[in-house]
Order: structure tokens, then C-alpha cells, then sequence
């Protein structure tokens, strides 16, 4: 395997080993040239395991938990004797082993970083340019909390992603960028090949709930600027907040709905246009995976509105009548807000019940979150040619919803709904608002036909 300044986060077994080779079979390496202690040098690791020693040295510093996520991802192993295997390592100076003590800190675990005896073990392997890496980098670090943050991001996306066989380009953001932090320097950056034309680079910011508004604007507009001034690129922003399951928090509220909304609010200003290479997602942490899904596998937006117009047909009999777009909207409504449906909600009789507007949402996206906002003033401030009674919400399932907040006082107009609430006949598959940030399940505003 060659030395590159990027690591592929695929450890899968190449098809030309077999399992016992790549996950069982132990190569022995002799330490007797290193300072380790007489009794510990000799080091015996398998295949899989160097494939572990290359991701920790380019990704700087995993923590047990995250390594033990990945290990067993691809081979079962006890979480005692994978901290008892990973120790013995650290004594041999194969790797680094942090014990942190962070005041008021969470569910600690060791963290591991690639060590100078690692270091030639993998240059035995692959050649002496691994010898060139840095592996004080993250020796020298005080900050746990963002270190293992974004790469919990990247933990959490190659695991998400290898059920798919999507697997990143990890590349630390300093080899790449350097210094200038003109146009937003991420805390980590992913690319991922779909095929020979299309390119995603993916730009990891963690948010350990401690930026102030004006920074995280500063950091929206650098993206921008970077997505016009490099029109050929595929850039994919995503922010990840922390949250109350990431280990490393320190004991604070972690993110919650506002922080979510603190982030969207700079786009809903009117004269905030995405440029069309440019793809912002703020999420959970623990939701990175699931919000990110739209960007690399294909959705059916057409199935999602069918479910949902399948559900006014059968559950209140009502006939789904669609109006073109053209001359419906105002000229100041600009095209990309449209909604995925204008719909005439009609009784047996042929009488107007509802006029909707039907928005299929993703997750955190940033272009949902613009439409769905400006679709929602459009109606109150009746820029429409027709008035329109409801703005309905689709999502891929009830976690989801949930999951994106809005920050906008919705009234009862606006109600969200989900695919896997529908098709599994929820007795109450739509979420209506009170306040800002809350919702409460409830049925369609509308009498159920028997």
C-alpha cells in the first residue's frame, strides 16, 4: 500500500485474502532497534490491524470508543481486550496513549495516537515517507473535545456509509489549505468519488456549542465565497453540533433545538442565495449519517408525495387535484423555493376543501430550510395568486422531523409529516407547532371519511 496524504476509510479485506489472513493470520515485527523494554520487543499484528495503525496516523487521534466501533465493524472484539491491545501497543511505543483528565468532562476514554514505533512498522510496510509524519500533532493538543469531535464526525460517516460501499478520502485540512483562512478552513475534509465526473468534497466543521453568532456568520459567508470562486468544485459543508451522546462533552447543555437555528438563521435572509455548487447541512452529531443520505443515494421524491396523496384519498376520500406552478407563484418568489406540490384537496362533491403547498424536506439542508421559510411568508403575506390554507412538511421518518428545527414561529398552518409514519398508518402521522421549537403529533385538520 502506498504512503499518500490521504487515508481511504475502506479496512475492508481485499479480495485477496481470506478472512483468516486479513482478520487472524499475526505478522510479527521486531522492535529489538527501538527503546522498548527487553521483554516487549516483538510486536505481532494482522493485517487489519496495520489498516487500524494507518487510519489512527492519518487521522491523528481515535479514541477507544471510536476504535472499538470501527474494529468491530469489521471483525468482533471484546471491548476489554481491545483496550488491553491497544494499551500493550502504547507500551510498546507503537502508539500514543492519552489518558485524559478534563474537569468536568463525560464518560472518558483513552485516546490513541500513532507513535514513532508505529510509525516504522507502517514504513517496514509501505516505505519510508511514513517517517515524515508528525505524530506530536496531536500529542501536544489540550483541546479533546474538538479533536475527537470532528473526528467523531468522520467516525460516524464511514460506518453510516460502508453498509452503501461509500467510502471517503480522509485528508487532514492543513495539507490542503495551509493558513489562509480567506475562504473557511474546515476541521476536517472528505472526498468521496461517486464516479469519474462527479466529485464531493466535504467540508467537516464540529460545533462544540461555543461560537458566537458572528463567527459562525463569518464562517457561512467565507463558504460562500469559496463555492464563486471556484464554480467547478462540488462543495458540501456539513456542521455538526454536538450533542448529548458524544462522550467527550463537558458537563453543559449540549446543542438543542436553538443552537440549531441559530446556525439557519443567517439564510433566512432574503438576499442569502446559495450558489448552485455550494451544499450546506447543519445537524446532530449523532445524525450526521441520516441527514447526510441525500447527498449520496437516490431519493424518490415522486414516491414520498404519492404516500402522502395516497393518505387523503383513503383516509378522508378526498380527490388530489395538481396546479401547475407556472402563474401561481409572484415574480418575487424565486424558482428554486417553489413547493414539490400545489394541491387542491377536493370532497366527493367536487367542492374545494384545501388548497396546500407540499414541501418533501431534507434533514438539515440549508435549501429546505430556505424554502420552506419563504414558502411559509408567502402564504401569511399572501404572495400567492390563490390563497393557500396549509404548508404541509414531508421527511423521511419521525426522527427527522423532529430532528430539524426551524426556528420560525410556525403557526397551525404549517404541519410536517413523515413517509414511515404514513405507510405505517401512525393513527397520528402529522406534528403540528406551538412556540418555536416545539410540535405535538396530531391528525390532518380535517373530518376523517368513513
Amino acid at each position: 500500500m502506498e504512503h499518500h496524504d490521504f487515508f481511504f476509510t475502506d479496512l475492508g479485506k481485499p479480495p485477496i485474502f481470506t478472512d483468516k489472513e486479513y482478520f487472524q493470520k499475526k505478522y510479527v515485527f521486531d522492535l529489538s532497534n527501538e527503546v522498548v523494554p527487553q521483554e516487549r520487543q516483538k510486536a505481532k499484528i494482522t493485517l487489519f490491524e496495520q489498516n487500524l495503525l494507518r487510519l489512527i496516523a492519518r487521522q491523528q487521534a481515535l479514541s477507544l470508543d471510536q476504535l472499538y466501533r470501527i474494529y468491530n465493524a469489521y471483525f468482533p472484539i471484546k471491548y476489554k481486550t481491545l483496550r488491553m491491545k491497544l494499551n500493550r501497543w502504547g507500551e510498546k511505543k507503537i502508539l500514543h496513549v492519552r489518558r485524559p483528565s478534563i474537569k468536568n468532562a463525560m464518560m472518558l476514554h483513552n485516546i490513541y495516537s500513532i507513535g514513532k514505533v508505529g510509525l516504522k512498522i507502517l514504513a517496514i510496510e509501505d516505505g519510508e515517507e511514513w517517517l515524515e509524519v508528525n505524530n506530536n500533532l496531536f500529542k501536544e493538543k489540550t483541546n479533546y473535545t474538538h479533536g475527537i469531535g470532528q473526528q467523531e464526525v468522520v467516525v460516524q460517516l464511514m460506518l453510516h456509509y460502508m453498509k452503501h460501499n461509500i467510502h471517503f478520502e480522509s485528508i487532514a485540512p492543513y495539507s490542503l489549505f495551509g493558513v489562509d483562512k480567506s475562504l473557511g478552513i474546515p476541521d476536517w475534509f472528505l472526498k468521496y468519488r461517486s464516479d469519474e465526473k462527479n466529485e464531493h468534497n466535504l467540508f467537516i466543521e464540529f460545533d462544540a456549542n461555543s461560537e458566537k453568532l458572528n463567527a459562525l456568520n463569518d464562517k457561512h459567508k467565507a463558504y460562500i465565497q469559496r463555492a464563486i470562486e471556484n464554480p467547478d468544485e462540488n462543495i458540501t459543508v456539513l456542521y455538526s453540533l454536538i450533542d448529548e451522546e458524544f462522550h467527550y462533552r463537558i458537563l453543559k447543555p449540549p446543542s438543542g433545538p436553538k443552537r440549531v437555528s441559530n446556525f439557519k438563521s443567517y439564510f433566512a435572509e432574503p438576499n442569502i442565495v446559495l450558489p448552485k455548487n455550494l451544499t450546506i447541512n447543519v445537524h446532530y452529531l449523532n445524525r450526521v449519517g441520516p441527514a447526510t443520505e441525500y447527498l449520496f443515494l437516490p431519493q424518490d421524491i415522486k414516491a414520498k408525495l404519492n404516500i402522502l396523496e395516497k393518505h387523503f384519498v383513503n383516509e378522508f376520500h378526498l380527490n388530489v387535484d395538481h396546479v401547475l406552478s407556472k402563474d401561481f407563484y409572484m415574480q418575487e418568489i424565486p424558482k428554486e423555493h417553489y413547493a414539490d406540490g400545489i394541491w387542491e384537496l377536493r370532497n366527493t362533491e367536487g367542492l374545494l376543501e384545501e388548497r396546500i403547498l407540499v414541501v418533501v424536506a431534507q434533514e438539515g439542508d440549508i435549501r429546505s430550510f430556505q424554502r420552506i421559510d419563504s414558502l411559509f411568508h408567502a402564504i401569511k403575506k399572501r404572495r400567492l395568486v390563490s390563497t393557500v390554507h396549509r404548508l404541509v412538511i414531508i421527511y423521511n421518518d419521525d426522527i427527522s422531523s423532529l430532528s430539524d428545527s426551524h426556528g420560525t414561529k410556525f403557526d397551525r398552518s404549517v404541519l410536517t409529516t413523515d413517509v414511515e409514519s404514513l405507510v405505517n398508518k401512525s393513527k397520528k402521522p402529522f406534528r403540528s407547532f406551538y412556540g418555536v421549537f416545539k410540535t405535538k403529533q396530531t391528525e390532518y385538520p380535517l373530518e376523517k371519511k368513513e
